[in-house]
């Protein structure tokens, strides 16, 4: 029985195609698959006008192509191109469709561009490069670049290329993991380090590949079979976010993977940690929905725990009931609820309270640190951990805190303590104290098991939190896979660094760094890690984060930035690219998002009728459904992306004076929301 395999070119251009055509697609396929040569299909050769004689058309309604790759042997087709007559032919007119011998990868070459590109950069590099040392590139032997999978025919073009620059703009017109390979390749990986984390595949277990083309292997993730038409028709009317079925071949192999103890998945803003949890979660409710398992997914806001249910109910409705997803906050209040400790939570103006007639501002002379100090101190120190006795404080590592001596910490133990005994006679916890009390429970196995548990936005994470998830990892029933962490210390807002291992979760050699950005373009992506330049940011196992190799999948304009005299300056300014994102470049409302809130800002939008929502805590962005300029803290945006980012920081003249690694990595969580433009206002 034939087989017809569909590209993501597609999908991508669904949206463009008439509904007549999009109507033919699923019957089409159908029809392939019963018999390729039906006459209603009209499979016609075209080898005289293409440049690959596999190249063949097929009808569709008002004077449409498809383009479709005939093997030399067998009978696995290749849908890959949908257009008008002239414009699906001109497409595939000089291009290559073939299978990489040394990766099994399926590959559009475009070689004329390539060409052209070659000749460009060879006469640039004469005047140029003439008598400069020689790129990274030309250390590379002909077949260390085919073993990374390379084309042989695209070789003699990566040998013109002399600088980073040229680099650049040469694998704009190469298949997308050549791209991904050379730039890997070129900020110096080794060719063995670039197969495994850009490809995903071990380069020893590498052997050439017959098979046209082989739809199993993890580089061929561009590549969808349909079992029926059925299963097309869903994913038409699903208005189908490209991620939900094209995973890259590292994180389609991290998704699978098997292991015996905690795994974790870390990588930078827009790598697809969170897209990789959501089809892990998937994929071991399925391998074992035979046993019904019941699947934890917890992550630090509530926020990301609905945006995480609603796709997981996209991608698989009949698997969702069997995953229970959920904040850890959330949760925790759920494990004391059911075990009848019931609390509540201590508001702002209730706690400033008890600090207050706890420490009289006219009596607190004895105490080594300030009002301010001593409540930042319990919040960081001792809430956080967990601590509930004067030796646990006495002993407790202060990391990036301002030290103090032993008989300092006593006298703020004692202050401490009178503030824990208030909380317990008000019958009342501070968020850290749920989390703890939760653990307590967890740990004499008060709760339900899991069989298998995910995490997301591990980074925000206090090590109490941390304590509680391992002590919900040790109750799993699972026998493998009990437990996977996704995070990215550059990401942390809200919570000092420390290792998982002192929480009681240990990664080494289970840990996997995610390397492409799929969100934001290069531009973007440099202007955010230079925000946190200078700052020693360490992995969650205690070493510094390792960048190199880093990219991002799009390209695009460089941020815009521009300096302000002050707030009122600012509005205007801001007001100004508002009405042009809208008005010229056609821009939605919903798609642009203004950070952090400020007044004068909504007062200059109301003041030019522009429509706009305030993102609050707990309230879910609307997305389509409501028109308006989003504007909301840079915590509030934390998860979400947006087309455009505006970022109003008339209060600062740089993003890299302030010393404190939280403050700074806010600035990075909110750039790094952007996926096309990112504009700045600084003093």
């Amino acid at each position: 029985m034939a087989q017809i395999t569909v590209h993501k070119n597609i999908f991508k251009m669904l949206s463009s195609l008439p509904a007549t055509v999009q109507a033919k697609i699923p019957d089409i396929l159908t029809t392939f698959q019963k018999d390729p040569y039906s006459t209603s299909l009209h499979l016609h050769s075209l080898k005289e006008s293409m440049l690959d004689p596999k190249v063949h058309g097929i009808d569709f309604p008002n004077g449409y192509r498809g383009i479709v790759i005939k093997p030399e042997h067998g009978e696995n087709f290749l849908l890959v191109y949908i257009d008008k007559h002239d414009v699906a032919y001109n497409w595939a007119k000089n291009k290559r469709f073939d299978v990489h011998e040394k990766t099994g990868s399926f590959q559009i070459l475009d070689l004329k561009d390539i060409e052209i590109q070659k000749e460009t950069l060879l006469s640039d590099s004469k005047q140029k490069y003439e008598n400069k040392p020689k790129y990274i590139l030309d250390n590379l032997s002909d077949n260390e670049l085919f073993t990374a999978g390379i084309p042989k025919p695209l070789i003699p073009a990566i040998r013109s290329v002399k600088s980073d620059e040229e680099l650049l703009s040469l694998v704009e017109y190469m298949p997308t993991e050549c791209k991904q390979v050379l730039i890997a390749l070129s900020s110096g990986m080794t060719v063995d380090e670039a197969i495994y984390e850009i490809l995903g595949k071990d380069e020893s277990k590498t052997e050439i590949v017959k098979d046209f083309p082989e739809i199993n292997n993890p580089l061929n993730s561009d590549l969808i079979l349909f079992d029926n038409e059925e299963e097309f028709k869903k994913i038409l009317l699903a208005s189908m976010e490209e991620w939900r079925v094209f995973l890259h071949p590292y994180q389609k192999n991290i998704v699978k993977k098997e292991m015996n103890g905690p795994m974790l998945i870390n990588g930078a803003a827009g790598t697809g940690k969170t897209v990789c949890l959501i089809h892990r979660a998937i994929h071991l409710a399925n391998k074992y929905k035979s046993d019904y398992p019941k699947i934890l997914f917890t992550t630090f806001t509530g926020n990301l725990a609905i945006a995480i249910r609603h796709s997981i109910k996209k991608l698989n409705p009949e698997l969702e009931k069997n995953i229970e997803i959920i904040s850890l906050y959330n949760l925790a209040r759920s494990i004391c609820s059911s075990n009848q400790l019931h609390k509540a939570v201590l508001e702002p103006t209730e706690q400033e309270s008890i600090w207050n007639n706890i420490i009289p501002n006219a009596d607190n002379s004895y105490l080594p640190l300030t009002l301010e100090e001593i409540k930042k101190e319990y919040r960081v120190i001792v809430d956080s951990n967990g601590i509930d006795s004067e030796e646990a404080y006495l002993t407790v590592a202060r990391t990036g805190q301002k030290p103090l001596k032993r008989e300092d910490r006593k006298k703020l133990w004692a202050v401490f303590n009178h503030f824990q005994l208030e909380l317990k006679n008000r019958n009342k916890f501070t968020p850290d104290g749920i989390i703890h009390e939760a653990r307590l429970l967890v740990e004499n196995q008060k709760y339900k098991s899991f069989t298998h548990i995910l995490v997301d936005e591990i980074q925000d994470f206090s090590l109490e939190s941390i304590r509680l998830v391992a002590a919900l990892n040790k109750n799993s029933i699972g026998k493998t896979d009990t437990l996977t962490l996704a995070g990215d210390g550059n990401q942390r807002i809200y919570q000092k660094h420390f290792p998982l291992s002192r929480g009681g979760i240990e990664t080494r050699g289970r840990s996997y760094r995610l390397k492409i950005n799929y969100r934001t373009s290069e531009q973007i992506r440099k202007y955010a890690d230079s925000i946190l330049s200078g700052l020693d940011i360490s992995d969650f196992e205690g070493d510094k984060v390792k960048q190199q190799g880093e990219q991002s999948y799009l390209s695009g304009p460089a941020p815009i930035i521009a300096h302000v005299k002050d707030s009122k300056s600012e509005s205007i300014q801001i007001g100004k690219w508002v009405e042009e994102l809208l008005k010229v470049h056609n821009f939605l409302a919903h798609e642009i998002c203004i950070t952090p809130y400020k007044k004068d800002i909504v007062q200059e939008l109301t003041k030019k009728n522009i429509s706009h929502i305030e993102l609050k805590s707990k309230e879910d962005d609307p997305e389509d459904k409501i028109e308006g300029i989003r504007i909301g803290s840079m915590e509030r945006i934390k998860g979400l992306e947006f087309r455009v980012i505006i970022l109003a920081c008339s209060e600062v003249s740089s993003l890299t004076d302030n010393p404190e690694i939280l403050e700074r990595a806010k600035y990075y969580v909110a750039a790094t929301r952007a996926r096309e433009l990112l504009y700045l206002t600084l003093a």
